[in-house]
């Protein structure tokens, strides 16, 4: 019965990790895009 608890306890955290690390990879992919477009749109004021 231990075992059983101790397997899905690290079950649950592998997925919460893996949830963590794909949600905050998608808040930097977006940041990066906001900053390349102001970026951008900077370069282009200067034209």
């Amino acid at each position: 019965m231990v075992i059983f608890a101790i397997i899905l306890i690290s079950l649950l955290l592998l997925v919460l990790f893996f949830a963590v690390t794909v949600a905050g990879g998608r808040a930097h992919d977006r940041q990066n895009a906001r900053r390349n477009s102001e970026r951008h749109d900077k370069d282009n004021s200067r034209n």
